[in-house]
């Protein structure tokens, strides 16, 4: 009996034109490792153009959300409105939690602060302003 697996890598095309695939394992402002079924390699990232990088990045947040949105390479626009919803998140739960409002009231506003950082990122994908992996990171992250 024979059992298949599959394993799904990223690819990351770099400027040459030449593939580099394996999953995002380390990942500082510089240097990428990526991780296959046989090997580790340590790779510039200015081997990828600006795309391919941001990419990578994504994909290191989806597999490691504990590195957070900061970890992204997607416009900064895109991290502050981000870090402000869960700010202001958190505040409103801290308000329900000293009687300044209601559970009731904090959790419709929560929701709805969710609605409208969703409708808008979702806007930035249409708009190609974020990547879509950009945007899965996010949403993983949150």
């Amino acid at each position: 009996m024979a059992i298949l697996a599959a394993v799904v890598f990223g690819c990351y095309t770099n400027h040459a034109g030449f593939a580099a695939c394996g999953a995002p394992v380390a990942l500082d402002r510089r240097e990428v490792s990526l991780s296959n079924a046989s090997e580790v390699v340590r790779l510039p990232l200015s081997v990828f153009p600006e795309m391919e990088r941001r990419r990578i990045a994504a994909d290191y947040v989806l597999g490691h959300p504990e590195a957070g949105v900061d970890r992204l390479l997607a416009p900064q626009a895109v991290k502050d409105a981000v870090q402000a919803s869960d700010r202001a998140d958190r505040r409103s739960r801290l308000r329900a939690e000293k009687g300044l409002c209601t559970k009731d009231e904090s959790d419709a506003f929560r929701r709805k602060s969710a609605e409208a950082l969703s409708a808008w990122l979702d806007s930035e994908v249409s708009a190609g302003r974020i990547l879509p992996a950009e945007r899965k990171a996010i949403g993983g992250v949150r």
